[in-house]
């Protein structure tokens, strides 16, 4: 999933004029600051589209003609539609040309008039990102190769387990039937303070051989020595080679326990990596936690965790992790992972729609869109049983398994399995 690959356009026109060549915006006016000695290029802006209020938004584009090497410019613009305005990164890599002696003419005042303007015409018009999905009958996709292989050809074989002995026997089945099928290459599991390597239904996922991403549970987040923690996780947790640092900790805690600003999130994630870098060079890769996924929150958490430093890390050893439920504001990822985090991989680890009858939707229509807006690598279905009652249980791929063998198999599940 790439839509958010750099560009570069390399400036071609000829700026005469010697004593300015930049462009900038100061009080609405053009002034051009620049020297003409100096290099330029001309950015390609890849647009990202702004939160939809359903009325016509102009956005005003400034170009500013810059002079470093292998810049990555971010602009930033308002949309004047009543109520709530929010900016919109936007993300621009441009090509080096040399400009010293080219000759006059009328491109100066071309360039002194580089002025970008976008009309975003209507919320249906302009934001893809909030549209709907087209529904697909579960009846039909079963019935139907074509729309089956339009369903099968988007999915990402990874699902989030939960570890309960209740599921054991179901999970045990139904992971071997979705491998059997090559839809299941890897599971999201939680460790927890309670989870000891010789659980049974830990045990059960683990033995099937798919690979695990081991979820470090929020609570680990408040150790008086996380790096001892580290410690005896790795240790326990032999076989697996990827972890993340906490989900959603800033919205998931209840405020009537401790909490965690995204700072000290920050601060206490860059003790951990300090720790496994130097102590298990080469052990495992982090991933950083999960930002909420609605919402106009994760995007603007995200980007305090760029501006807090998580570019320091190497892209080698860390990948970014967002959570994607609600795709209005999916756009808003696109110019941070376009420019400051290009270099890092990214997995969306919970994703999905809680409808079973939805679920095909989801799958053909938002997980191509999810890979070209974020241009993840691996998308997790949120969840196998998220149980039989509560909030989470229409994300789930299987039901009652504590009936086992007589469990139910959503639409979704009997489909990737080929099962009836």
């Amino acid at each position: 999933m790439s839509a958010t690959t750099d560009k570069a356009v390399d400036a071609q026109e000829e700026a005469p004029d010697p004593g300015h060549v930049g462009l900038t915006a100061v009080n609405g006016q053009a002034v051009l600051p620049a020297n003409a000695d100096d290099t330029f290029r001309i950015p390609a802006l890849v647009p990202v589209r702004a939160p939809c209020s359903g009325v016509m938004g102009t956005f005003l584009w400034t170009i500013h003609l810059r002079t470093d090497q292998s810049q990555i410019q971010e602009a930033r613009g308002e949309a004047p539609a009543a109520g709530r305005s929010k900016s919109t990164i936007v993300s621009a890599v441009t090509s080096r040309k040399n400009i010293s002696g080219m000759a006059s003419g009328n491109v100066a005042r071309v360039c002194r008039s580089i002025i970008v303007v976008w009309l975003l015409f209507s919320a249906g018009a302009a934001c893809d990102s909030g549209r709907t999905l087209s529904p697909l009958s579960p009846s039909d996709v079963l019935s139907d190769p074509r729309l089956a292989g339009e369903v099968l050809a988007q999915w990402s074989p990874y699902v989030g387990i939960h570890l309960t002995g209740e599921a054991q026997a179901a999970y045990r089945d139904a992971v071997s039937a979705l491998q059997s099928a090559g839809r299941l290459r890897g599971a999201r599991i939680e460790i927890s303070r309670n989870l000891s390597p010789a659980d049974p239904t830990y045990r059960t996922i683990r033995d099937t051989g798919i690979e695990l991403l081991g979820l470090i549970s929020n609570e680990f987040l408040f150790s008086a020595n996380v790096e001892q923690e580290i410690d005896r996780i790795f240790a326990a947790f032999p076989e697996i080679r990827h972890f993340q640092i906490g989900n959603e900790v800033t919205t998931i805690l209840p405020t009537s326990g401790p909490t965690i600003t995204i700072e000290q999130y920050m601060t206490l994630f860059r003790k951990i990596y300090d720790h496994v870098q130097n102590r298990y060079p080469g052990r495992a890769t982090l991933l950083t936690q999960s930002t909420h996924g609605s919402g106009l929150h994760g995007p603007e958490e995200l980007e305090s965790m760029v501006s807090l430093g998580v570019t320091d890390f190497d892209p080698r050893h860390v990948i970014i992790a967002v959570n994607l439920y609600d795709l209005d504001h999916v756009g808003q990822y696109s110019g941070l992972l376009g420019g400051a985090l290009r270099q890092f991989r990214l997995w969306v680890t919970e994703s999905g729609i809680a409808d079973p009858n939805l679920h095909m939707s989801w799958i053909r229509d938002n997980y191509p869109r999810i890979r070209n807006l974020v241009r993840a690598e691996r998308v997790y279905w949120y969840i196998m049983w998220g149980g039989d009652t509560g909030p989470d249980t229409g994300f789930s791929l299987i039901g009652n398994p504590g009936s086992f063998p007589h469990y139910t198999r959503s639409p979704l599940f009997r489909l990737l399995t080929g099962r009836p």
